[in-house]
């Protein structure tokens, strides 16, 4: 299990959702914490430290440090604005 860290612009975004979408989010953040490698995690093809998962039209990009067991949860946006 990871540990998560969200990043502020990522809570303030979270923290804007409506409520159906902040379950759908928190969902994918859970399975993050579990496994954050497994099926539809997938790395930025600009940036390959940088990793994400699709929830609708939301993405939501983050690290994992491996070593210390930790994600950072950078960002959640829309899809034309989370890879600018």
């Amino acid at each position: 299990m990871y540990n998560l860290v969200m990043m502020p612009v990522a809570e303030r975004a979270y923290n804007k959702l409506d409520s159906k979408m902040k379950e759908r989010v928190k969902e994918q953040i859970e399975i993050i914490e579990q496994n954050p490698f497994s099926h539809g995690t997938k790395a930025l093809v600009r940036d390959k430290a940088h990793y994400y998962r699709r929830v609708g039209q939301l993405r939501i990009i983050f690290t994992i440090n491996t070593s210390e067991q930790i994600c950072n949860i950078i960002a959640i946006s829309r899809r034309d604005k989370a890879y600018r």
